[in-house]
Order: structure tokens, then C-alpha cells, then sequence
């Protein structure tokens, strides 16, 4: 369709486009003559009553840019109808009644409303079937294929056509008696592609299974696939034909159903015209006869403690029996001597899926045939499974016997008094592998230990004062790994002890504490805050000497304090600790006079450690 613009003198008009109602008719910069043409293709345009519609656009002597739509010119449109046949139409179809692409179905479009005709033409141009003859609506520009036309390939009278090439035309006449034609190639083969020759139907396959296709000669075949019809099998899958041009393959058929069942084949490859087909090959009969077959996960392997304190007195195997079966089992000891029988000709069913599941467990409570708890060490749990052919499958796990506790808690011990920054304790018992120490106090809080000191004791301190004040109860959980990498949990014995949120510990010794004068010692200290405070200390030596003093701050170091007693004579030291919260008087303890200097041996000056709890020590003879 050709088109002319002619502007208004004065309006610089840069460009111009035309569109129709269902298509767009192209655009235009002006001409010599000052106007502005062009041609568009009007097949995409509706059919009858149309409209077209111009824009212009120009630059004002502003050089302000406008676009301005012009009043429509009613035009009617007669175009013949297009007809347009969706790609990928050609293709060929097996129709052989194996309910596989025993049909095909062309989809078309319309650009107009028509009444259109299907018809199916052989190699010679003889016409074999009418499909379809029906008012069809439009679609201009095509834009989806919503009319399909399907045929079974048949003829007219019914009857399958020969295998071969076939066209099928369209043809569309509109209101106007114009007309439009298109056609697509169609292709019959009702042979099939090919046949599952090995195995043969009633032969029996167990473990891996070698099998063949065959294909049918012209077949292109890309790959061949191969599987049970019942269980739980991946399948085997040849892309590769043999130099005799058939496929093979090897099939574990572990988890195919046991008993009667069937292998299915599946085919594909691509037909003359370049469209993939998939086939399913008609199912082969076999018997699987595989044995039971046993299962333990890797993580059934672990300790367990058969001593009575009901944490893990028994062990639970799981495992997964693959098919239905009388089960054996058996716990034998490192020489193989047999302790146990958990088992002995029990029926359990059977489940495929055994990769990393279980579905029957054991369990074992660590004793003997006699009842008796046997000797820590390895032990193996053997299973012996039996079906109804007879047939057997075995599998095992080891478990170990460990009847001692993974250690003690050795600080605090029932009794104590935990006070200012409280200190803990935990001794594995040797060979325990220790992750984590949990403590925790009934009346709330509690502290974790995450690792070992050099000694291989767990410690770990805490300030009291963010605890409750009074008695309480420390509970303990020790957290292995077993030497088969198991991981467990214990609770340890319940310890008793009282929490003072205010005292301050003091533990104070002299070294040494007699000898000749003068004597040199020291003062050892050992003190701490509840709420990690800064502790003031004061010694009284007791000998007339100036009182030594000072501060010791969180975390508390052990203090030395050195001092020399120049005389004879028997003395009482006096330490004082005291906080911010306020310093106490000192305590107070009377001596009797020194004792009088003897020529043989040297003088001396004996102390004796007497403390006073919580906040002096104090030495007398």
C-alpha cells in the first residue's frame, strides 16, 4: 500500500508514519517535493472497514519538539486471507495402534476470518483425505496459531494409508471469495523403531544384566534407555550403537522388585524432517531373583555404656533388609567367639530403597548369653538374612563397650562454699575424648568449658555474684566423640554446694614458718571479688614491722608478699581483704611473749597457720 503525507506550509515537519488497524505501514522523512511517502505492507492490516491513522512530527520556531496524530482516513482493506502453518508441524507419526503418535495435529493462523479446508494429498497428488472444513476467525499479523487440524492417518475410507511422505494443504476463502493456501509435509512410518532382544521373555536376571536392543533398519536411533517396570532402579542408557548397529548396555537390577516383573526399553531419535521422537518398546517379562540384600548405615557404629546409670545401658542397630526374609543375628567378640544371639530365624519384610535408610532395628543391653555384662572392647553385630528361595545376604557393624563414666568433676566437691571467682574443675577419664563440659546450677546460671588445660584438666572460673545466693545444685553434661567419631552426651553425678554472692575466699600461707632468726618467708594470697571488684589487702606481720598493704585486681593473681622476722620470738600474722563495699576491722588474736633465746640450737620463730574465714589468716605459735 503506497501513502502520502502533504504537510502544512510552515510546519517543519521531520517525520511521518502510517499504521493501520493490526499492523504498522512504515514511516517517511519528506520528499523533494516537500511531502512525505512511503509503502507498507497491508497483509497484516484487518479485512473490510479499516482506518489509517498518520503522526507527524516537527520543531516549532521555538525548537520545542511536538508529535501531533492526524484525523483517520477510512479505507477498506481486500487482501486475500494468509494462511500460516506453525513451525515444527512437519514431522512424522506412527499410526499403528500402539497408542504412540498415532495421531498428528497441525496448528495454523488465519490473518482474516475465512472458511478454511484441510485436505491430505499423497506423492502423485491424488487427494486421500478430507480433514476439516470449517469458518475459522482471524488473526491479524499471526501472533498465535489457535486452530488445530489433526489426522490419524487414515483415509477417507477409514483405512491406514501406506508408509510414505504426505502433504497437507489449506485452503481459505474469505467473505470477498478471496483465498489463501499453505501445506506442511507429513510423514507416515508405522513400523516401530525397534525391540528389547536380550533379555528374552521368562528368563530369570539377577545382579548386573547385560542387555540388548535391536533397531529397526532406517531407524536413526540416539540413544536407548533400560529399566525395571517395578522398583527403585536408575536405568542404563547406551547413546553408542555396536559395530553390528545394535545398543547394550548393563542394568543393576539390585533394586528391582524380586519376582515377576519386566524390563521396559525406551528410544529416541530423529525422524527425515529433523523433529525428536521418544518410543516405549513394549514391555519384556522376567523373574528378578536377587538375593536379600543387607544394609547397616556408617553411623550405627558407636559406644555405648551398659553400667546401669541408664545413659546408653543399650545400643539400637538399625538396618535395611531389601526384600522379605528370616533374619539371624549374632554379637561376636575380637576372636570371634559368639556372646549373643539378639535373633535367630525371625521374619522381617523388606523395603528397595536401603541407600543410607533402615527399616527393622536390633537392640543390644551389652550381656552375654548368660546375662552377664561383658568385658568392655569392640564387639560385631552379624546379620544373616534367608529368603524363601533360599538364597542369603549378610552384613555387620561393630559396637564398642566402654562401662566407665568419661570422668569427675573433682572441683567444686559436695559441701563447698563457691564464693568471689569460683573455680572449676573436670578430669576425663583417660581415653575419653572430650569436646564440651556444661555446668549449671539449679537455681540458674552455669558456665560452659570448651577445652582442656596443658594437664588435660578441663577448668574454668566464674564470678558468684551474678548468681543466686544460698544452697544449690551444679549439674554436669560431658560431651565425647567415641573412637568411632559417635558423638555422646553423659550427665554426670548431681554435687550439692552452697553460693555466697558477698564473702570474699581468702586462702593465705607462709613459707616457711620456723627457723632460725632471722627467718626470711613469704606470705602467699589468694583471694577474689563475687563481682570481679578490686580487692584491698592488708598483713599485720605481728612483729612490730610496718603493715604491708595493696590492691589486687580481676583475675586475681596469686600475690607474694616476702618478709624477714630479724628476732626470735613467736609471732601472729594477721591478713586482712576487703572491697569497695567497705573495709571490716582486721581481726584480732592475742599471743603469748616471745619465748626467751636458747644457746643451742639457733633461735627460732615458729608460726602456725590458723585462717580465719572469710576475711584474715592468721599465724600463732
Amino acid at each position: 500500500m503506497n501513502w502520502v503525507f502533504t504537510p502544512t506550509a510552515g510546519f517543519q515537519l521531520s517525520t511521518v508514519s502510517v499504521s493501520c488497524e493490526g499492523s504498522f505501514l512504515g514511516s517517511s522523512a519528506a520528499a523533494a517535493d516537500g511531502t512525505f511517502r512511503s509503502s507498507g505492507d497491508s497483509s497484516g492490516c484487518r479485512s473490510g472497514s479499516n482506518k489509517l491513522t498518520a503522526s507527524a512530527n516537527w520543531t516549532d520556531p521555538f525548537h520545542v519538539q511536538h508529535s501531533w496524530t492526524a484525523p483517520t482516513v477510512a479505507v477498506t482493506i481486500q487482501n486475500p486471507p494468509v494462511v500460516t502453518i506453525a513451525s515444527g508441524s512437519e514431522r512424522y507419526f506412527s499410526p499403528n495402534g500402539d497408542e504412540q503418535e498415532d495421531t498428528t495435529t497441525v496448528y495454523y493462523c488465519l490473518s482474516e476470518a475465512a472458511r478454511a479446508k484441510a485436505t491430505i494429498i499423497d506423492g502423485s497428488g491424488s487427494l486421500v483425505r478430507t480433514l476439516d472444513s470449517a469458518d475459522v476467525p482471524g488473526t491479524p499479523g499471526c501472533w498465535s496459531y489457535w486452530n488445530p487440524v489433526t489426522w490419524d492417518g487414515k483415509d477417507d475410507a477409514g483405512k491406514v494409508v501406506a508408509d510414505g511422505v504426505y502433504t497437507l494443504r489449506l485452503h481459505a476463502v474469505d467473505e470477498t471469495g478471496q483465498s489463501g493456501d499453505a501445506s506442511s509435509r507429513l510423514g507416515i512410518d508405522t513400523r516401530t523403531p525397534g525391540a528389547l532382544t536380550s533379555p528374552t521373555a521368562g528368563d530369570t536376571v539377577s545382579g548386573s544384566v547385560r542387555w540388548v536392543f535391536t533397531p529397526t533398519e532406517g531407524f536413526g536411533l540416539n540413544s536407548v534407555t533400560v529399566n525395571c517396570h517395578s522398583g527403585n532402579g536408575l536405568g542404563s542408557t547406551s547413546t553408542t550403537p555396536t559395530g553390528d548397529g545394535t545398543f547394550t548396555g548393563s542394568l543393576d537390577t539390585t533394586y528391582c522388585t524380586g519376582g515377576a516383573n519386566k524390563l521396559d526399553a525406551w528410544a529416541s531419535w530423529r525422524d527425515p524432517f529433523g523433529q525428536f521422537h521418544s518410543w516405549s518398546a513394549p514391555a519384556v517379562a522376567v523373574t528378578v531373583g536377587n538375593p536379600p540384600r543387607l544394609s547397616v548405615p556408617s553411623w550405627s557404629e558407636r559406644y555405648f555404656s551398659p553400667n546401669g546409670d541408664s545413659q546408653e545401658d543399650t545400643a539400637t542397630l538399625y538396618y535395611c533388609l531389601s526384600a522379605a526374609a528370616d533374619l539371624n543375628a549374632t554379637v561376636v567378640d575380637g576372636d570371634g567367639t559368639k556372646v549373643r544371639t539378639l535373633e535367630s530365624g525371625v521374619s522381617h519384610t523388606g523395603n528397595l530403597n536401603c541407600d543410607g535408610s533402615w527399616n527393622h532395628t536390633l537392640e543390644w543391653d551389652g550381656k552375654d548369653d548368660a546375662g552377664k555384662v561383658v568385658a568392655d572392647g569392640v564387639y560385631t553385630l552379624r546379620l544373616h538374612a534367608v529368603d524363601a528361595a533360599g538364597q542369603s545376604g549378610d552384613a555387620s557393624s561393630r559396637l564398642g563397650v566402654d562401662t566407665r563414666t568419661s570422668g569427675t568433676l573433682t572441683s567444686p566437691t559436695a559441701g563447698d562454699t563457691l564464693a568471689g571467682l569460683a573455680t572449676f574443675a573436670f578430669q576425663p577419664t583417660s581415653g575419653f575424648s572430650v569436646n564440651r563440659v556444661d555446668l549449671n546450677f539449679d537455681t540458674g546460671g552455669g558456665t560452659s568449658i570448651h577445652n582442656a588445660s596443658p594437664d588435660g584438666v578441663w577448668r574454668t572460673s566464674m564470678y558468684t555474684g551474678s548468681l543466686k545466693n544460698g544452697p544449690a545444685v551444679l549439674h554436669q553434661a560431658i560431651t565425647y566423640t567415641d573412637p568411632f567419631g559417635a558423638s555422646h552426651t553423659w550427665t554426670g553425678p548431681d554435687t550439692p554446694i552452697v553460693i555466697d554472692v558477698t564473702a570474699l575466699p581468702l586462702t593465705a600461707t607462709a613459707d616457711p614458718t620456723t627457723g632460725p632468726a632471722p627467718l626470711a618467708t613469704t606470705f602467699h594470697i589468694d583471694t577474689s571479688d563475687p563481682q570481679a571488684r578490686t580487692v584491698h589487702y592488708t598483713i599485720n606481720f605481728g612483729d612490730q614491722t610496718a603493715i604491708a598493704e595493696g590492691d589486687i585486681a580481676s583475675p586475681y593473681a596469686a600475690l607474694e608478699v616476702a618478709h624477714t622476722y630479724a628476732n626470735p620470738g613467736a609471732y601472729r600474722a594477721v591478713v586482712t581483704v576487703t572491697n569497695s563495699a567497705g573495709r571490716p576491722p582486721p581481726a584480732r588474736s592475742t599471743s603469748p611473749p616471745p619465748a626467751a633465746p636458747m644457746p643451742h640450737p639457733p633461735p627460732t620463730s615458729p608460726l602456725t597457720s590458723a585462717p580465719v574465714w572469710p576475711r584474715c589468716l592468721c599465724w600463732q605459735p
